[in-house]
């Protein structure tokens, strides 16, 4: 009884075995390589320099040589005449030399003036560019044509597992 359990035991073992697939590697022939092109924005900044005409603040507005003007006026003024005639005289110094004062000092300045500056301006544009993300590779392999995606470039070969197991 003992030796037709081993028997059956070594029978099953042999069947199990039997259904297990054997694999292997191999190599096959490499038909053609196309690459796998991908269209990609990679946007930079794009900058330049422009040149602006900017109004340049009135430093001589002429208050300075209207005050001075209008006092120097008012002194002369005083000088000029007497009693109430001298007051009259004082007021009419003070304005005359006020407009006097103002038109020396803006004198040299014929409307607003200007200056160039220059700014530096940078937008941001887009680069497209051609990725390659992958090979398709067709390849041979025992009168099979087969495809595959691959990272890298292949050579003329390409190493295949092999799985064999019976129908």
């Amino acid at each position: 009884m003992k030796t037709i359990k081993s028997t059956i035991a070594i029978v099953l073992a042999l069947s199990a075995a039997g259904s297990f697939a054997q694999e292997f590697y191999d190599n096959a022939r490499v038909i053609s390589s196309n690459a796998i092109v991908e269209r990609v924005n990679v946007p930079r900044k794009e900058c330049w320099t422009e040149s602006r005409e900017e109004r340049v603040p009135d430093n001589g507005n002429g208050t300075a040589g209207t005050i001075i003007g209008g006092v120097l006026g008012g002194v002369i003024g005083h000088q000029i005449g007497g009693g109430h005639g001298r007051d009259v005289a004082t007021v009419g110094g003070a304005i005359a030399g006020a407009m006097i004062g103002n038109h020396v000092a803006t004198q040299g300045t014929q409307g607003p003036q200007y200056a160039e500056r220059e700014e530096r301006r940078c937008r941001q544009v887009d680069a497209w560019q051609d990725q390659v993300t992958g090979y398709q590779v067709n390849y041979e392999y025992r009168g099979h044509t087969l495809t595959t995606t691959m990272p890298q470039q292949p050579g003329s070969t390409i190493p295949v597992r092999v799985d064999v197991s019976p129908r």
